[in-house]
């Protein structure tokens, strides 16, 4: 794996692999407490994440955030699904 594969790039703007999959999950509708538990985390990372991914990309609050993870989950689902066979 090299160091580009660890960050998702959409827009210009780079978020890392870890952002990249916590937006994934809040994709599939997952809270921050299934996202955590998932990740192995505490939920008050989870919500660094989102806060952090919501500055990067100038958005406006949760729904805000769902809605734009939404749009990317195709992208989100192969760039995480490639890591994980490369692991």
């Amino acid at each position: 794996m090299t160091a580009q594969d660890k960050f998702f790039e959409h827009d210009g703007k780079r978020i890392t692999y870890r952002e990249a999959e916590v937006l994934l999950c809040c994709a599939k509708g997952m809270t921050s407490l299934q996202t955590a538990d998932r990740l192995g985390v505490c939920v008050g990372t989870i919500n660094r994440h989102h806060e952090n991914i919501r500055t990067r990309f100038s958005l406006k609050g949760y729904h805000t955030l769902t809605c734009f993870a939404t749009t990317l989950q195709p992208e989100l689902e192969k760039m995480c699904n490639v890591i994980h066979q490369n692991v």
